[in-house]
């Protein structure tokens, strides 16, 4: 029972020391220079196929690909709420993200590779 206790204890503590951790952004979590070709390039694939349609027009109040500073504010939530956001879904204060970006014959890593793509883009417009 005490080791029980104490078990749940260390977890605790954990958890809470846990949640004051700074989330990392998109930058300080992948190195894009080292991102393999093939990333990329099924990434634009799915962009060009996929998001395009919002992410160039501002359709559904979708952040334009050249809004650098919008996605430089985004990028603070890190790739994995990110990702989450775009499979799942996600209404903002200006857009809505629908589940998957409306592509629905996407896999989970064509999903995660159309975010890399957009965030090398935007990266690459800061230089």
């Amino acid at each position: 029972m005490l080791r029980l206790k104490h078990i749940t204890l260390l977890s605790l503590f954990i958890f809470i020391n846990g949640c004051g951790e700074k989330r990392k952004n998109i930058y300080e979590e992948i190195d894009f220079s080292t991102l393999p070709k093939s990333v990329i390039s099924n990434g634009e694939k799915i962009y060009m196929r996929a998001c395009f349609a919002c992410h160039n027009t501002g359709r559904e109040g979708a952040t334009l690909l050249t809004e650098t500073r919008q996605w430089n504010r985004t990028a603070k939530k890190g790739i994995e709420i990110l990702y989450q956001n775009v499979l799942q879904g996600y209404t903002g204060m200006s857009g809505v993200m629908p589940p998957k970006g409306n592509c629905w014959d996407c896999t989970e890593d064509d999903i995660r590779q159309a975010i890399l793509y957009i965030y090398h883009q935007v990266k690459l417009a800061k230089k």
